[in-house]
């Protein structure tokens, strides 16, 4: 191959090269903009959005609606009857938990170890394992009453 053709080649390769980069260029660009299009939500989409959006609102405001004009939402019985139920779950959780640490006390007094080691172990789970608060719960009644038997 005389040089002249060697030349005029190698000049085609690098104008081919050049080529090849712009393209690559663009064809990323190309990319870049059809993920965008892609991420874009389709009319269909916005208008079932905007519709489930509304509905909501609607449902909110007739609510604020009503806690703004103090209605009573629940009945003088109803509140009753919540309180008496949560004064027997109450009672019933401190008697059992009374219960528990009286068994508990005499069968662990003379074991080694730390005590929480030996709940997980076994499968007993504390109140404090279980995100549990009597006294937090004790807060809810009413003047603090406790049920009287």
């Amino acid at each position: 191959m005389p040089l002249k053709d060697y030349e005029a080649s190698k000049q085609k390769v690098r104008e081919l090269q050049e080529q090849c980069q712009k393209e690559a260029v663009e064809c990323k660009q190309l990319e870049t903009e059809l993920s965008q299009l892609r991420n874009v939500l389709s009319e269909a989409e916005i208008t079932r959005q905007t519709e489930e959006i509304k509905r909501k609102l609607a449902a909110d405001e007739k609510k604020l609606a009503m806690l703004e004009s103090n209605a009573v939402l629940i009945t003088a019985e109803e509140r009753a009857a919540a309180e008496k139920a949560l004064a027997k779950t109450l009672e019933a959780w401190r008697k059992r938990r009374g219960m528990f640490r009286n068994i508990w006390g005499a069968i662990s007094e003379d074991m080694d170890g730390k005590q929480a080691d030996l709940f997980d172990e076994i499968g007993v789970e504390t109140d404090e394992a279980a995100g549990a608060d009597m006294a937090e719960a004790e807060r809810l009644m009413p003047g603090n009453k406790r049920m009287r038997r």
